[in-house]
């Protein structure tokens, strides 16, 4: 593998190829490229930021097919962190990518700058022990680096604002104008491009607390989803042929399955069961139910009540009322999601959740709500 350019970036390049297997040769422009390009075998060579890429030493390679990759996108591509911003502009990039780096380290998030700023994003995929374990990359990239094309890895894009710049080694201002905008490129297709309307340090602050809150937002939703909600409240329990069941055992009144409800995406087959409680009203449960719910069953000292009500309400939810747990489980499986997804086999499939989400209190049948959830859970091992 050939990296040209023996500066601080090559020697990176080189390491990081080094430690996916590879054998290097560090060259510079000055190299025999018809002798190199002759018997090279590989896809692309990498190319240091600084050197043009228009430069001759690269047309025996090109015409061979050989691809030019910078080391910012090698870097990139094997990074070893969990968010990346990337900062561009004719003025005030070092400034702005130190301010974030700052801001999110002093919040406790490990951040680290790299980039033009002197760390090349290579030594962070390599994972240089030095580093530590930064969660966030924020990288400096200057025209030079914005290029060759870069992975759409950024979560974030800034461009600070566009001046006078190096129109001589771009080819002209248009092209280095068009390199700066190269950054909207590398941005992820979930990703943020943001340029700063103020002026002067005023604009570093500005870019700075528009990616520092976003990261924070990304990182937090991240979070969610690792989060493993108590036993018997929104528990995910099994994912089975389309249908993902779902044990809200916890819930003894309408309102926390109506928050159940709410927060569930696709058609919903309600379980309902359990003791008789004052103040709970059905009907207007029913009345505006959510038609995410298609399906409603019900068991219990309360099934007389529900089925009272749902016929009072005019609720389209289908009702099946029946004795026990077990029978509910058995008419959901035999009955009710085969239905279902049946019925999406010639379209696009919509997720189904099983809720068992009570509504009432669990003495009629259980010891506990506990002793109710795990009877749940008990069926579906």
């Amino acid at each position: 593998m050939i990296v040209v350019g023996k500066g601080k970036s090559g020697l990176s390049a080189k390491e990081l190829l080094e430690s996916l297997g590879h054998k290097v040769e560090l060259v510079e422009t000055d190299a025999n490229a018809e002798a190199l390009a002759k018997n090279y075998k590989e896809k692309f060579i990498v190319v240091s930021p600084g050197i043009n890429k228009r430069h001759n030493f690269f047309k025996p390679f090109l015409k061979r097919g050989i691809m030019l990759e910078s080391e910012v996108n090698l870097g990139l591509k094997y990074i070893k962190v969990e968010r990346i911003i990337g900062i561009t502009g004719t003025n005030g990039k070092t400034t702005t990518v130190m301010l974030i780096a700052h801001i999110l380290n002093s919040l406790g998030i490990e951040a680290i700058a790299c980039g033009n700023i002197g760390l090349p994003v290579s030594n962070l995929a390599v994972g240089v022990a030095a580093l530590g374990r930064p969660k966030v990359a924020v990288i400096e990239l200057s025209s030079f680096m914005l290029d060759l094309p870069l992975e759409k890895k950024l979560d974030i894009g800034v461009v600070l604002n566009i001046g006078s710049g190096h129109a001589d080694f771009h080819g002209g201002q248009k092209e280095y104008a068009e390199a700066k905008m190269n950054i909207k490129k590398a941005i992820k297709d979930d990703g943020l491009f943001f340029m700063p309307t103020s002026k002067g340090y005023e604009q570093n602050k500005e870019a700075a607390l528009f990616s520092v809150e976003e990261i924070i937002k990304r990182m937090a939703k991240d979070a969610v989803q690792t989060f493993n909600p108590p036993a018997h409240r929104m528990e995910k329990v099994k994912e089975m042929g389309g249908v993902t069941y779902i044990n809200n055992s916890k819930s003894t009144n309408i309102e926390s399955t109506v928050s159940a409800i709410d927060s569930i995406d696709g058609n919903i087959i309600l379980i309902m069961c359990g003791k008789k409680k004052p103040g709970q009203k059905y009907l207007e449960f029913f009345q505006t139910l959510s038609p995410k719910v298609v399906y409603v069953i019900v068991f219990g000292e309360i099934k007389n009540k529900v089925k009272i009500a749902h016929k009072k309400s005019g609720c389209k939810a289908r009702l099946h009322v029946c004795n026990n747990l077990e029978e509910a489980m058995a008419h959901v499986g035999v009955d009710v999601s085969s239905t279902l997804l049946g019925s999406q086999r010639s379209a696009t499939p919509t997720q189904i959740a099983v809720l068992f989400s009570p509504t009432a209190q669990s003495f009629d049948q259980f010891k506990n709500f506990e002793h109710r959830g795990d009877c749940f859970k008990h069926i579906l091992k």
